[in-house]
C-alpha cells in the first residue's frame, strides 16, 4: 500500500486574458473650447469619441489668440484611470505628444487637423459591478484625452479635456453591432 504523505501537491498558474470585442457602442462627435483670461481661445472637435486600439483617431484645433500671445506649444495626453475594485485609482498617461506646427506661435489665428495613434495593445474601455454584491466595489477601465494650450505666463494655459470609449474591434456588419450575451443570461444561477 502506498502512502500519500511524502507526495508534495505542484501547482502552476497561468495568466489568461479574456478580451471580448466591444464593437456595440454608439460613436458621436465631441466639440469643446474654453478661453483664458488673455482672451486665447483653444477650440477642438473630435468626430468620434470611440476610437479603434491600434488605430489612428484624429482631431481638428482651431486657436484664436487675439492679443498675439506667445504659445509655446499644444499637447495631447491620453489618459488611462483605473479603479479596480477595493484599490485606489489609478491614472496612466498611454500617448503623450506636441502637435505640430504650434511652437512658440503668435500668430492671430491657427487651425489644423492632427491624428494620435492609439497603441494596439491598450486595454478597452470597461465597467463592471457585481450584481449579487452591489456593495463591492467596480471595476472600470476608462480614459480621456487631455488637450492644453501651454502660454507664456503663470495660470495662462488653456485646457481641455475629452471622455474616449476605445474599443479593440470594428464593426463588419450589422450582426457585430448586437452586444453579445452577458454571463448571467448565459449561467444563471
Amino acid at each position: 500500500m502506498q502512502s500519500d504523505w511524502y507526495k508534495i501537491p505542484v501547482e502552476q498558474r497561468y495568466p489568461i486574458v479574456v478580451q471580448r470585442s466591444i464593437t456595440s457602442v454608439p460613436a458621436t462627435h465631441l466639440e469643446d473650447q474654453n478661453e483664458n483670461r488673455k482672451g486665447v481661445r483653444l477650440h477642438v472637435f473630435l468626430e468620434k469619441n470611440v476610437v479603434v486600439a491600434g488605430e489612428h483617431f484624429s482631431l481638428q484645433v482651431d486657436l484664436y489668440n487675439p492679443k498675439r500671445a506667445i504659445i509655446h506649444r499644444i499637447s495631447a495626453i491620453l489618459v488611462q484611470e483605473r479603479i479596480l475594485g477595493p484599490t485606489v485609482e489609478k491614472n496612466v498617461i498611454l500617448v503623450t505628444k506636441n502637435l505640430t506646427n504650434v511652437f512658440d506661435f503668435q500668430d492671430e489665428h491657427s487651425r489644423g487637423n492632427f491624428t494620435l495613434l492609439l497603441p494596439k495593445s491598450t486595454v478597452p474601455s470597461f465597467s463592471w459591478k457585481p450584481t449579487r454584491w452591489p456593495f463591492r466595489n467596480p471595476l472600470i477601465v476608462c480614459y480621456k484625452l487631455l488637450l492644453e494650450a501651454h502660454i507664456h505666463g503663470p495660470f495662462n494655459n488653456v485646457r481641455l479635456q475629452f471622455p474616449l470609449i476605445i474599443t479593440n474591434a470594428t464593426p463588419t456588419n450589422d450582426d457585430e453591432m448586437m452586444p453579445p450575451p452577458s454571463y448571467e443570461t448565459l449561467f444563471p444561477t
